[in-house]
């Protein structure tokens, strides 16, 4: 299996096409093939949709289960945004917070090093990234419902939310934060799983024809 999975090497199908409005949206879809079977031996549908609704991105992921037994996945995006934000001032200045305050420590080679610290994440310099280090942000550790805020002073703000259909869970990540201030970008990665995730318990499970609904939003107040 590949670092980062398959789905984003495949060929997806555009299910209905975007409309020009401030209100549009599309969806796509891909299905398991030969080639995934090869490396993920599960019959599946993933449908993804953008809905763009004023200022705010919604990506809904919806995954079924169509083999005859349970399917264990995760899943991820690797949204990006470009520094600084809308072109002005200097990344330098942008800071991130979450109200997440569990944090999985990765090993030198980014696997789960089976240790939970509790920093404070509030307004921290994006140049803690610089090296483009990880900063898992463990699900079970938001008091509400998970969300990063990317902020700029006198420039604005983004603000990443995601929730899923399945209640939360103490071995699953919820962001995955990294990016490079001097590269110009971040990422706050929303994701439902987990480093090395398939040898370490820290995915979905998802039992014959049932599905798994996934939804990340990203409001942009610039």
């Amino acid at each position: 299996m590949p670092i980062h999975g398959f789905a984003k090497e495949e060929t997806w199908v555009l299910v209905s096409a975007p409309e020009k409005s401030d209100r549009a949206s599309a969806t796509i879809a891909m299905r398991d093939t030969p080639q995934t079977r090869a490396l993920f031996p599960f019959s599946f549908r993933l449908f993804i949709t953008y809905a763009l609704r004023g200022n705010r991105l919604s990506v809904i992921h919806r995954v079924t289960n169509r083999s005859k037994e349970a399917m264990p996945f995760s899943i991820g995006n690797h949204i990006t945004f470009a520094l600084p934000l809308a072109g002005e001032g200097r990344a330098s200045e942008t800071r991130v917070s979450a109200d997440g305050w569990q944090r999985l420590q990765l090993d030198s080679l980014g696997r789960p090093a089976g240790r939970v610290t509790s920093p404070p994440l509030l307004a921290m310099p994006l140049s803690v990234l610089g090296t483009e280090r990880a900063l898992p942000l463990l699900w079970s550790g938001f008091r509400r419902q998970p969300s990063v805020t990317l902020i700029q002073p006198d420039v604005g703000l983004i603000v990443v939310t995601q929730q899923s259909s399945r209640p939360k869970s103490d071995r699953i990540v919820a962001f995955n934060l990294w990016g490079n201030v001097d590269k110009g970008f971040f990422s706050p990665e929303p994701w439902y799983g987990r480093q090395n995730a398939l040898a370490d318990r820290g995915v979905v499970r998802l039992p014959p024809n049932q599905g798994f609904t996934w939804v990340f939003t990203a409001d942009i107040r610039l």
